[in-house]
């Protein structure tokens, strides 16, 4: 045995590698397996280059020996979550923000596609989830199968303090066999839109709806039965609204309605100015209330929320089922709501609930927060604000500070306000989830997490105390409060002064007068959340700056955002039979060009995305992204 192969195995003796449970294989749990291999293959090259030097080499054998030892468990039969065709019926969509502000540091669009090549912005998702695999497995074709056990559904999770030690039972879904394994750390990465949310009231509104089917949009769509010809009611205005509704116009719908209960700045179907064909019905501020038996019409009524968007409610099983809600739209519970029939909808052949998704989070027991009595008091004391009496809204250009200040607001429900950038449980560090709901970056955020996950297990992101946690989640959200739409969402006051004020001035002065004042506000809020986003991209060493809370966003971090909204920004600009994925692009990235036409460039490579070389609705769906693009002459 060699002196070298002597200190390697000593080094290796000397350190613990933690065992590590990924629970999911869609992006988050592919990004984070995909972190802990490239950090193992640069440190077997480095080893390789330095093999002369025995002290350079047992560093690195004590570096390789302190990765985790990762086992994913994913209940489906290949990877990519949602974005697999075969997981939801959106084989024919596509993405609904730029692929700008998606794409990877370590693997570009010029990588994937080659160098030269010209390709749109906007791409089916057929194509992400190919770039997504590409990526993963170009250093590592045995990916999959080092890291992931498919068809391995994950039955319970349990969490003993004593052993630090979590008890994981799977069962394997084409034989029932199931295991129990120990595990010393988890993460929770089973996707945001794990379970379709099929709210029970409107469920009962529609019982006697016979006429067609009633299908969640998550699910599969026969287009050729549900759509192609015929009346469809949307029930809900999220992405997911705005993405049927796009593809059953390509695919010959006679005609859409749409019903938002709760429209608000954040909807999106409610962006666009003009869809194509002049099809799109889109009603706001009502919900189904019943349906006429013999006609089948659908009678809705006016809808009334002023529900709070925080909880101070501190049990563990509600804050599980606070992890499970991401209300939005027609997601929010009911509150106050007349009876009395404001709309009918006539002749509908199939409705789509877009109700939006919960948490698949069935599998834990609750355990893993370590929750303690003693913790109930605390949790109280630390997740209520109390604004001072002088305190003051700067800059309320919407509502010039006619609204009551709050006297106190609700941090957040318990996981949130006890968990380091919404990805580590600070009660119980060896439990980790993958939450990128809160951040709107797209695949972006998802990286960001893994990275700073993977950087929190070998201990080189520290994690703050249990105090100065919460004290800067306090500060974040007292700075925020200063921003109307932030404000919206912490303060129901203010939400229904908003809204009472967008339904009582519909004419030419709020859409017109208040434009400048709505677009520029909306960037400033999105700056402020993305900055959150880079902050936790600087704390988890992430290889790319985008800038931090404190100091602001750099100029990449200020391109993300100025993409990002421009996409938002250019439905409202939306001509003819032109949607939003037929944004013309040209020159660098986040701005216009002198004829006033957005610009996505990638903040890597500086290439700059064309245009489609025809309008969205008359491109083929499963056609390779480089025939999509718009040739030169």
């Amino acid at each position: 045995m060699t002196t070298a192969t002597n200190t390697t195995l000593k080094a290796i003796s000397a350190v613990s590698s933690p065992t590590v449970a990924v629970i999911g294989f869609g992006p988050a749990g592919m990004f984070f397996c995909h972190h802990v291999e490239e950090r193992r293959r640069k440190l077997l090259e480095r080893r390789q280059e330095d093999l002369e030097n025995e002290t350079s080499v047992a560093a690195v054998d004590r570096e390789l020996a302190r990765l985790p030892r990762v086992t994913c468990f994913e209940q489906a039969s290949g990877p990519g979550g949602i974005w697999r065709a075969d997981r939801v019926s959106k084989e024919s969509l596509w993405t609904n923000g730029p692929k700008e502000v998606m794409e990877f540091f370590d693997y570009t669009f010029a990588d994937h596609y080659g160098r030269a090549t010209k390709l749109p912005s906007y791409l089916p998702r057929a194509a992400v989830l190919d770039y997504m695999m590409a990526r993963v497995t170009r250093n590592a074709p045995d990916f999959c199968s080092r890291y992931v056990q498919f068809q391995t559904q994950v039955v319970k999770v349990s969490y003993a303090s004593e052993s630090r030690q979590f008890t994981i039972q799977t069962k394997h879904v084409p034989t029932g066999r199931e295991l129990t394994q120990r595990f010393d750390k988890c993460i929770w990465a089973a996707g945001v839109c794990g379970l379709a949310k099929k709210p029970e009231s409107l469920l009962t509104a529609l019982q006697k709806f016979t006429r067609g089917p009633i299908v969640h949009s998550s699910e599969p769509i026969d287009w050729d039965h549900q759509v192609t010809g015929r009346h469809i009611l949307l029930i809900g205005g999220s992405y997911s609204a705005e993405d049927l509704a796009l593809t059953a116009l390509k695919r010959g719908v006679d005609r859409v309605t749409i019903v938002v209960r709760d429209p608000d700045h954040n909807t999106p179907v409610l962006w666009s100015n003009l869809w194509p064909d002049d099809k799109v019905e889109i009603l706001t501020n009502v919900v189904p209330m019943s349906v006429d038996e013999e006609t089948q019409t659908i009678q809705c009524c006016q809808s009334s929320s002023n529900s709070s968007s925080s909880s101070s409610s501190s049990s563990v099983a509600t804050a599980a089922a606070d992890e499970e809600s991401n209300n939005k739209n027609n997601e929010r519970p009911e509150n106050s709501q007349s009876t009395r029939i404001a709309v009918e909808i006539e002749n509908v052949d199939t409705i789509f609930l877009c109700t939006g998704y919960g948490w698949r989070y069935d599998m834990m027991d609750g355990s893993q927060y370590n929750w303690q009595p003693e913790d109930d008091a605390q949790y109280e004391q630390d997740n209520i604000i109390v604004l001072p009496e002088d305190w003051k809204m700067k800059h309320d250009v919407l509502l010039d500070n006619k609204v009551p200040n709050p006297k106190s607001v609700c941090v957040s429900d318990m996981i949130g306000l006890y968990s380091y950038h919404r990805c580590v449980y600070i009660l119980n560090p060896n439990y980790m989830m993958m939450d990128a709901s809160a951040y709107d970056a797209h695949l972006l955020s998802i990286d960001i997490l893994a990275h700073l996950l993977l950087s929190v297990i070998l201990g080189e992101t520290k994690l703050p105390s249990r105090k100065r946690l919460v004290q800067d989640h306090r500060e974040w959200i007292l700075n925020g409060l200063h921003l109307p739409h932030f404000r919206w969402w912490m303060d129901p006051a203010y939400r229904a002064a908003m809204q009472r004020q967008q339904q009582q001035q519909q004419q030419q002065q709020w859409q017109d007068g208040a434009k400048d004042s709505l677009a520029d506000l909306a960037i400033r809020m999105y700056e402020y959340s993305f900055a959150k986003l880079a902050q936790a991209a600087k704390d988890g060493n992430y290889p790319v700056d985008f800038g931090s809370i404190r100091h602001g966003l750099t100029k990449a971090g200020q391109a993300v955002v100025n993409m990002d909204m421009n996409c938002r920004n250019y439905r409202q600009n939306e001509q003819g039979n032109a949607t939003f994925r037929d944004l013309l692009t040209c020159g660098s990235a986040g701005g216009d060009d002198n004829v006033g036409r957005r610009r996505l460039q990638s903040i890597y490579t500086g290439n700059v995305a064309v245009p489609f070389h025809s309008p969205w609705m008359e491109l083929d769906d499963t056609a390779n992204p480089v025939d999509l693009a718009e040739q030169e002459a």
